[in-house]
C-alpha cells in the first residue's frame, strides 16, 4: 500500500506532503503545500460538505482513525485513501493544523463494490425464483433465503437471518 505522509495547517492547507503523494493523487509536494486544501482534492460534487464536516471535526481537535474516503487526483481520476491524522496544538490549546497520512485503499474499494454488486445480483436472482430457497452455513445457521421461503416460515428474512431451525420452528417440527 501507499502511504502518504501529510500536514496541514489550521485551515487545512498543506504544510507538508510526502513524495508519494505524486504516486497516489498524480501531484508534486511543491503543487500542493501552501497552495491547496486537503479538502479541494474530495470529489467536487459533495466537497463542500466534506469540507464543512472537515472543518467542524478540526474545531473540535477530534482524531482521524482509518477514515476511508475518495480523493480526486490530478488526471481526473477517483480513489479512495484511508486517512489517519491528529490535532497539533499550541502550548496555550489553540489548533496549529493537524499531521497524518493516507494509504491507497483503492483496490480494496473496488473489489469491495464489486463483491457488492455480485451479492445484489445473486439476491435479485434468488428473489425471482417462486419456489422455497434457503442456505445455510455448516452450523445450521440461515445465511439467507428467498420470499417465499419467508412467507413460508412467516417471518421476514431478517429474523430468519442468524438463526437455526430450532430457533424457528417448535422443537417438535424442527
Amino acid at each position: 500500500h501507499s502511504r502518504t505522509v501529510w500536514e496541514v495547517d489550521a485551515n487545512g492547507l498543506f504544510t507538508y506532503i510526502s513524495r508519494v503523494a505524486e504516486d497516489v493523487l498524480g501531484y508534486r509536494p511543491d503543487e500542493l503545500i501552501g497552495r491547496m486544501h486537503f479538502y479541494e482534492l474530495h470529489p467536487a460534487e459533495d466537497r463542500a460538505a466534506f469540507r464543512d464536516a472537515a472543518m467542524a471535526a478540526f474545531a473540535r481537535h477530534e482524531t482521524f482513525v482509518d477514515l476511508p474516503n475518495p480523493v480526486q487526483t490530478a488526471d481526473g481520476r477517483h480513489v479512495w485513501v484511508l486517512t489517519n491524522g491528529f490535532p497539533l496544538l499550541a502550548p496555550d490549546g489553540s489548533l496549529r493544523g493537524y499531521r497524518g497520512s493516507d494509504t491507497d485503499i483503492t483496490a480494496r474499494m473496488l473489489a469491495e463494490q464489486e463483491r457488492n454488486r455480485q451479492a445484489a445480483l445473486i439476491s435479485s436472482l434468488l428473489d425471482s425464483i417462486p419456489d422455497l430457497v434457503f442456505f445455510k452455513d455448516r452450523d445450521g445457521v440461515y445465511l439467507g433465503c428467498n420470499p417465499p421461503f419467508a412467507a413460508f416460515v412467516g417471518r421476514p428474512r431478517e429474523a430468519i437471518v442468524g438463526h437455526t431451525d430450532y430457533d424457528l420452528f417448535d422443537r417438535s417440527v424442527a
